[in-house]
């Protein structure tokens, strides 16, 4: 073949592929001449490197069965009633003195129990620190110390008034005096009473009783006039005047938790610092009834 006829060939080739081009190369080569905009490309198939896998697409399909039979557990009210049976069953073993120290702790591990079945968390019934914590804080000061106020001057004396006696505190007489007995019963007042009676009172045996009943206003006032109630029966060995003292604190509770958001930060401090006072004026020999 005559060279200048394959010197023509080998032109007319190199022509035709700049003819037949695609898009995406003319976008990478192109240079403004007329104001107009190259085509549209995406650089990302020109990437050195491997395309890859999309995780999501190439991960297996997961199962929800498992997170279903949780939430059905959430509002199953065979379950609901099973739960409370426990609470009564922890009632019962107390009365007969099988609970060592405290029904607080043992509930509180039925809580948590129930919680992790029906995949929640404490967070969610309230116990977090939020964000206005601070305001918080001064609201469980104040209202800790009006219900000590209320209680010590004015619904404790009208109860003894109705019932002819005083809570029975017998229990605490070893505090009269004793440094070291008032500092164990702060400590308890804050960990056992104050956050532990909370988050099972208020955040566990409330939520699930509303979970019961309903959340509507008359299931919110039933609820909580039930657990209340019952929340006094806890502190049996007061006899009835503690036990109606103790279910009024705990509503007036139960109000400041629903008021503050359903979170269980303002509740503590206020029941903590009830607690704490009573400690110290126990301590001062001054608590009525303890002369």
């Amino acid at each position: 073949m005559p060279v200048l006829f394959k010197v023509e060939k080998r032109m007319s080739s190199r022509a035709s592929s700049r003819m037949e081009r695609p898009a995406e190369c003319e976008a990478l080569s192109w240079k403004p001449r007329s104001g107009r905009p190259p085509p549209a490309v995406s650089l990302g198939q020109y990437s050195m490197n491997p395309p890859k896998h999309d995780a999501v697409s190439d991960a297996p399909m997961i199962d929800d069965s498992n997170s279903a039979w949780r939430r059905r557990l959430r509002t199953n009210r065979w379950f609901i009633v099973l739960e409370m049976a426990l609470v009564a069953c922890v009632f019962v073993a107390d009365a007969y003195h099988r609970v060592y120290l405290s029904k607080t702790p043992y509930l509180i591990a039925l809580g948590w129990i129930s919680l992790t079945l029906r995949g929640q968390r404490w967070r969610e019934v309230g116990l977090s620190i939020p964000a206005n914590w601070r305001r918080l804080l001064w609201v469980g000061l104040l209202a800790g110390g009006a219900m000590e106020l209320l209680e010590i001057f004015a619904t404790q004396p009208l109860l003894v008034a109705l019932t002819g006696k005083y809570p029975d505190l017998s229990a605490l007489r070893e505090l009269v005096g004793s440094v070291r007995m008032l500092l164990i019963a702060v400590g308890a007042s804050w960990l056992l009473a104050a956050f532990g009676e909370e988050i099972v009172w208020r955040g566990y045996v409330l939520n699930r009783m509303l979970d019961l009943i309903g959340r509507s206003r008359l299931g919110w006032l039933v609820s909580v006039a039930i657990v209340s109630f019952v929340f006094g029966l806890a502190h049996a060995n007061q006899d009835w005047t503690g036990i109606i003292e103790n279910a009024l604190d705990g509503a007036l509770l139960a109000v400041l938790y629903i008021a503050c958001g359903r979170n269980l930060f303002a509740p503590i401090v206020a029941h903590g610092v009830t607690d704490t006072i009573d400690s110290v004026i126990i301590f001062l020999g001054h608590y009525p009834g303890m002369h």
